[in-house]
């Protein structure tokens, strides 16, 4: 039974480590090409806020992208931390050191990251949105950690029978 719960913890930290390193990147990416988008825009503000004025729908689309810079890049690097640690703990469970608190650690940090990460539409041909994103990735790296965690536990009863 450890050997099941040590693939599975393999398997879904490994995926949450490397795709978190990817998906952060892109996050980071995506609140660059916005803030620049925000300041082109600040330059043309007066017809900007004529347009919110009159009630435009593209007005309130603007705006929405520019409060969501923030949890955007805050969404990325949160996903970094998420990678590191689930590198962290993927090489821990096979050390057999410290597994404990970096799995609730683990845990801990794939839930704000889903929460952090903002939920926006986007078109039918662009990626997922950061946090349906910050979904794939942190509930499989939550996962990981629970079985890094089980395994530990059932390393540790094995130890004293």
């Amino acid at each position: 039974m450890r050997i099941l719960t040590l693939i599975l913890a393999v398997l879904c930290l490994l995926f949450a480590a490397g795709m978190g390193f990817v998906r952060a990147g892109v996050n980071l990416e995506d609140a660059a090409a916005l803030e620049e988008t925000a300041k082109l825009l600040g330059e043309k503000s007066a017809l900007l806020e004529a347009a919110a004025a009159a009630g435009s729908e593209e007005a309130k689309l603007v705006s929405e992208a520019t409060d969501r810079i923030g949890g955007i890049k805050m969404g990325g690097y949160a996903l970094y931390v998420l990678a590191i640690l689930s590198a962290v703990l993927l090489v821990m469970a096979f050390v057999k050191k410290a597994v404990i608190p970096l799995a609730l650690a683990t845990v801990v940090v794939a839930v704000a990251t889903i929460v952090i990460n903002p939920d926006y539409e986007t078109g039918a041909l662009a990626a997922a949105s950061a946090r349906k994103a910050a979904m794939i990735i942190g509930i499989p790296g939550a996962l990981g950690a629970l079985f890094a965690l089980a395994s530990e536990k059932l390393r540790q009863k094995k130890a004293a029978a």
